[in-house]
C-alpha cells in the first residue's frame, strides 16, 4: 500500500461509511474493532504530519495522541506474541516505535531547552540523514568506524540546514543529529544480531539433523 492509499484508507471518511453501512451490510457486522483503529490511526497521521499552527504538537493534545498509540503498539505486540496472533514485521514496528518516540523527545528538548510552545511535526524530516546512514552501510558495511563514516558524509552534503533560530542552531542540530543516529545504528545492531542468531539456530539444527542420521 502506497502512502496516498494509506492516506485515504485510514481517513475520518473510511470509518464513518462503515460505520453508516454497518446495519444493512452483513461483511461490516463486526467491524467496531476496524473503525478504532483507523480513528486511531487517523489521530496520529494528523499529529505526525501538522503543517499549520491549529494542529501543531502541544503538550495538551497531538503529544498525548502519539503518547498513547505508543502504548497501544507496545500492549499489541505483547499480546500478539502471547496468543501467537500476527502482528508487524520486526523492523516495522520498531521503526515506527522509535520514529514515534523521537518525535516526543524532540519535542521535550525544544520545550525545556528553546521554549518552545508546539512543533509543526512535517518539519521533521530526515531523508538526508536517512540517505547518508544507508550510503555508508551499502558500501563498507557493519563496522566498528560506521558512526565516523556517516558523519563524514554528512559534512558532504550541501542541503542539509541546521534546525532552529541562530541562537539554538548548532546545539538543537547536533543533539537530533546525534539522537538520530544513535536510534539507527541500535536498529541495525539489533537486526544484525538477529540474523547472527538466527543464522546460528539453523546450524545447531543441521548439525542436529546430521547426528540423528
Amino acid at each position: 500500500m502506497n502512502v496516498g492509499r494509506a492516506y485515504c484508507f485510514f481517513g475520518e471518511k473510511t470509518a464513518i461509511a462503515m460505520e453508516i453501512y454497518q446495519e444493512n451490510n452483513y461483511d461490516l457486522i463486526d467491524c467496531e474493532p476496524s473503525v478504532i483503529l483507523i480513528h486511531r490511526i487517523n489521530s496520529l497521521i494528523q499529529a505526525m504530519d501538522s503543517r499549520i499552527l491549529s494542529n501543531s504538537l502541544r503538550k495538551s493534545s497531538e503529544y498525548k495522541v502519539i503518547k498513547d498509540f505508543v502504548d497501544y503498539l507496545d500492549e499489541w505486540h505483547v499480546n500478539a506474541k502471547k496468543n501467537s496472533y500476527n502482528f508487524l514485521t520486526y523492523s516495522t514496528y520498531f521503526g515506527l516505535k522509535v520514529s514515534l518516540k523521537a518525535t516526543l523527545e524532540i519535542f521535550d528538548y525544544l520545550e525545556l531547552s528553546c521554549n518552545y510552545q508546539f512543533l509543526m511535526t512535517a518539519r521533521l524530516n530526515q531523508d538526508n540523514l536517512e540517505a547518508a546512514t544507508l550510503s555508508v552501510l551499502n558500501e563498507e558495511g557493519l563496522c566498528s568506524e560506521v558512526l565516523f563514516n556517516i558523519c563524514s558524509k554528512l559534512e558532504q552534503i550541501e542541503s542539509l540546514q541546521p534546525v532552529g533560530c541562530d541562537l539554538h542552531a548548532h546545539g538543537l542540530t547536533s543533539s537530533l543529529v546525534n539522537f538520530f543516529l544513535i536510534n539507527r545504528v541500535h536498529f541495525i545492531c539489533s537486526r544484525s544480531n538477529s540474523i547472527d542468531n538466527a543464522k546460528k539456530e539453523k546450524s545447531m539444527l543441521h548439525r542436529k539433523s546430521a547426528k540423528l542420521i
